[in-house]
């Protein structure tokens, strides 16, 4: 007697819903946990089938997901569903239907598939170290990126990539920043499995676990080559432009769309009437006017984007 009350405890206090049935399937027990959830008296349920009452719940689940195996969506939960006959001396078989509810881990799950998708997918280089630096995870970019495949990456350390061109101080302020828990931002000049040289942009972050202590560090970079190459040719074209300018014994006058100097050759200022920089930002018609029959434009705009060029005899106002 003793024993059985205990059990009748025990079982109304579990927090899974728990159904017993008998062999036609109609319910002839249920713990508190089934109750709590379908907010009905326990003489409402007794007597009912199973299938009625899971049904009913199902009913008010609006997903749209199939869901694999004994996995069940009921009352806008996920559960795992076990379903076992039962044998109890002198009684006859009854089912017993133990309803354990995945829905937090359901999520969790999901949440993990989609940043696992993204991580996967991304456009940057995204790679996780351990705590000395030895590769665990590269995504499909890294391969894009170095030639080396996921096979030859994983359990390497990065400077595989290493091309020279990075000074060992850079790489010592580096790990200085990780592992004291802080964000790493820099630029690399590595070399690829073939030898090419490439340039890329990265971010290192330390990566805890709960209790606090650093176990990963996580890499995003990008390849930042092609605007590296763009840089050094408008720095080059830049200097070839400041050369010819400098070179030029004509006045070059450039002005903007409101007739404002901006830029004036040559260096030689000899050739001018005051110093250039006392010409600069000053407008066109504040310190020119035009010989006979030569007219200066009054619309700079159209002037400068008519695509012609366009002659002027002009004298300088003393």
């Amino acid at each position: 007697m003793q024993s059985k009350k205990e059990w009748e405890t025990t079982f109304d206090a579990l927090s899974d819903p728990i159904f017993v049935t008998n062999k036609d399937g109609r319910i002839s027990r249920c713990n508190h946990a089934v109750l709590d959830r379908i907010n009905l008296p326990y003489m409402k349920v007794i007597g009912r089938e199973l299938t009625d009452v899971l049904e009913t719940g199902r009913e008010k689940d609006s997903g749209e997901v199939d869901y694999p195996g004994s996995e069940f969506p009921w009352l806008g939960r996920i559960y795992d569903m076990a379903i076992y006959p039962i044998q109890m001396p002198g009684m006859p078989e009854n089912i017993v239907c133990v309803m354990h509810d995945i829905t937090d881990r359901k999520q969790a799950a999901e949440q993990l598939r989609k940043l696992s998708r993204a991580v996967e997918q991304s456009a940057s280089t995204i790679v996780i170290a351990d705590i000395k630096g030895n590769i665990e995870y590269a995504n499909k970019k890294f391969t894009e990126t170095t030639g080396y495949t996921i096979e030859e990456a994983i359990g390497n350390n990065p400077r595989i990539l290493k091309s020279g061109h990075t000074s060992a101080e850079e790489y010592k302020i580096l790990w200085q920043t990780i592992l004291a828990g802080k964000e790493w931002r820099g630029e690399f000049h590595n070399k690829k499995k073939n030898g090419d040289l490439y340039w890329e942009s990265a971010t290192i972050s330390p990566i805890f676990n709960e209790g606090g202590k650093i176990t990963h560090f996580l890499a995003v970079k990008e390849d930042i080559t092609a605007r590296k190459q763009a840089l050094d040719a408008l720095s080059a074209s830049e200097t070839e432009m400041r050369a010819i300018f400098s070179a030029m014994t004509d006045v070059i006058i450039v002005y903007d769309s409101e007739g404002r100097y901006l830029k004036i050759a040559p260096t030689n200022q000899s050739r001018l009437s005051r110093p250039s920089d006392d010409l600069l930002g000053r407008t066109v018609t504040g310190i020119i006017h035009t010989r006979k029959g030569c007219v200066l434009p009054r619309n700079y705009s159209s002037h400068a984007g008519n695509g012609r060029v366009d002659q002027c005899g002009v004298q300088s106002i003393h």
